[in-house]
Parts: structure tokens; C-alpha cells; sequence
């Protein structure tokens, strides 16, 4: 995949039940999912409020067509018993941040469709470097740990944000217990959290 600014595709679906077993089949099942030569998708992403909600995030370079069959792929790949949280979303990509060494195991989303994109917040993100010039985001625990920044503003719409942090493990952050995170502020916002790599 070229380094260019591309887009974030979000699918959200909801599993069957919401068992370690059944997240950790889906998870693996999502992780040998074929995939297009320019895409880059994350581990399987579940809602902190509620394990049978799971969301998957690809990074592609190009805005996907009416053919684009990831969103069928990626059922198959959750079968038995997937259910599609509606259509896919997309953000255009206004910042892409990653260190280079290490590999990435744990992850965090926040998505919402609340709030405003004013235009010199979206022009100030805008001339962000891309991933392949940025610097790494600060480290936190392990200096060999691996850092990821996604954040991406939607395409068909003023309002909304999504926003992917990515580490070696968990202990990169300082409140790796999400019971200790703010959530009723969060419902309150319309904010939806995910999380990913502790399946």
C-alpha cells in the first residue's frame, strides 16, 4: 500500500454471543481473512460495553467502489451468525502516525458521530504529514514498543471523528482497565469504544 493519504473504512457488526471463545474464533477467522493488495486491516476491535459488538477498521488508499466486497468478506470471516451494524463508514484519513520497530498487539477505537469538523481544525489536520513522514507518538512503558495514530473525519458528513491508538501491549497505557474508563461520559457523548487485542 502506497503512504499517500488514503481512507479508513469502519465496519461494526454484532456476534452471536459474546463468550471469549466465540471473540477469539471470530478474531482469528477475521485475521486470516484474504485480503485486497491495497488494504491494511486491523485485529478485530470489541466494544467495551458490550463483547458481542465488534468492529473491524481497513486502511485503503483508495475510497472504495460500489464493488468494493470487503464488507461481505469480512461476514464470511465472522460466520456463524454475524450481524452487520449497517453500512460500512468512511473517513477520509486526516493523520497517520507510526513508529516502525515492533509489532503492534493492542488497540484502541473511539468513534463517534457527534461533535463538528470546523474548517481550520480539518485544514490544520490536512497538512499533517503523512504515515511514511511522521514521527513515531510518544512511547509510554517499553522504549521498543511500537506506536500507532489514526484519526479520521467522515466523508459524507461536517460531523464526527474516528480515532485508533495502537501499542505493543496493553501496558502502554496507564488505565488498561476499561472499568476505569470515563463510559457514562462517554454514552453521554455518543462516543463508542472498542478495543482490541485482549480477546
Amino acid at each position: 500500500m502506497t503512504h499517500g493519504r488514503g481512507f479508513f473504512v469502519l465496519h461494526e457488526l454484532r456476534l452471536p454471543a459474546g463468550d471469549g471463545v466465540t471473540r477469539r474464533r471470530a478474531a482469528v477467522r477475521l485475521a486470516e481473512m484474504p485480503h485486497a493488495q491495497d488494504e491494511e486491516v486491523l485485529p478485530m476491535l470489541v466494544s467495551i460495553d458490550d463483547h458481542r459488538d465488534v468492529a473491524c477498521v481497513r486502511r485503503v488508499g483508495v475510497l472504495p467502489g460500489s464493488g468494493d466486497d470487503a464488507g461481505t468478506r469480512i461476514r464470511h470471516a465472522l460466520t456463524p451468525g454475524a450481524e452487520s451494524g449497517g453500512s460500512p463508514r468512511y473517513y477520509k484519513e486526516r493523520a497517520a502516525a507510526a513508529s516502525q520497530a515492533g509489532v503492534r498487539s493492542y488497540y484502541r477505537m473511539a468513534v463517534t458521530e457527534s461533535g463538528s469538523n470546523e474548517e481550520a481544525a480539518v485544514n490544520t489536520l490536512a497538512d499533517a504529514p503523512a504515515l511514511a513522514d511522521a514521527p513515531a507518538p510518544p512511547q509510554r512503558g517499553d522504549a521498543t514498543g511500537a506506536g500507532l495514530l489514526w484519526i479520521g473525519t467522515p466523508v459524507a458528513s461536517a460531523a464526527g471523528l474516528l480515532v485508533i491508538t495502537g501499542h505493543h501491549d496493553a501496558t502502554g497505557y496507564g488505565d488498561a482497565d476499561p472499568g476505569a474508563w470515563p463510559l457514562p461520559t462517554s454514552r453521554q457523548l455518543g462516543v463508542r469504544i472498542y478495543e482490541g487485542g485482549t480477546t
